[in-house]
């Protein structure tokens, strides 16, 4: 876990998001498990995150 509380994160999210940096974007639904994104990518991810 990134042990930050959630306000910090929604001030890094929003800072990010001002700079281009993020987009945000409303969720869409996955028509079938094929369209899921992969598990591994996920996971690098969240072990990027977890990295900052």
């Amino acid at each position: 876990e990134l042990s930050l509380p959630v306000t910090v994160v929604r001030i890094l999210l929003d800072d990010l998001h001002v700079m281009g940096r993020i987009t945000a974007r409303h969720p869409r639904v996955a028509a079938s498990h094929s369209e899921l994104p992969d598990s591994e990518l996920l996971k690098e991810v969240l072990h990027g995150l977890r990295k900052l």
